[in-house]
């Protein structure tokens, strides 16, 4: 569970990488996957399920990325997404995130 200041501002990253996207701006899919598995882990904790198979590519790269933060306490993987959207988003939508 995410707690109260750093649930705020992970809420608020995620709102800018969302609204980033969705401007038409894009993410390198490295960058993509990273988000993707912190963010996962932050909301949900560790991955359920089996690894997808060889022919669903998309999926089993999401379940690889959500995967290399197991074990990884939510606040701490919320902290790290809000660094990262930090790191990697232009200065005008970073500073979104305060």
């Amino acid at each position: 569970m995410v707690h109260n200041r750093m649930a705020e501002l992970f809420e608020k990253a995620a709102a800018a990488v969302s609204e980033f996207g969705k401007a038409g701006n894009l993410l390198a899919q490295e960058e993509q996957l990273l988000f993707y598995g912190l963010f996962k882990q932050a909301k949900l904790g560790n991955a359920t399920g089996s690894r997808p198979g060889v022919f669903s590519p998309t999926e089993r790269s999401k379940w690889d990325a959500w995967t290399a933060n197991k074990d990884k306490a939510q606040d701490a993987a919320a902290a790290e997404y809000v660094d990262l959207a930090r790191r990697t988003l232009p200065a005008e939508w970073a500073a979104r995130i305060n």
